[in-house]
């Protein structure tokens, strides 16, 4: 089991609350971000870090989801190192 993260969020100007069960950690675009199953959409997300405040692990636990991992262009993220 794995415990789930919540987190503000502040996507271009407005800030939500979420409550996510986080899987892998994405280098993109020169920015970390994370891949999750986020609780408020019901669907799966990529947060950017830098955009994140006042993150929580909560004791409460998920079960791993079958998911299809991200798309990682890795030329892409080469070039911008």
């Amino acid at each position: 089991m794995h415990n789930k993260d919540a987190f503000h969020y502040d996507g271009h100007g407005s800030k939500t609350s979420r409550t996510v069960e986080p899987y892998q950690l994405v280098f993109k675009s020169r920015a970390w971000y994370v891949q999750t199953f986020c609780r408020l959409k019901n669907d799966y997300r990529l947060f950017r870090l830098s955009r994140m405040s006042e993150l929580k692990m909560l004791e409460e636990t998920f079960a791993p989801r079958e998911y299809q991992k991200p798309f990682l262009d890795f030329e892409e993220t080469a070039r911008s190192l």
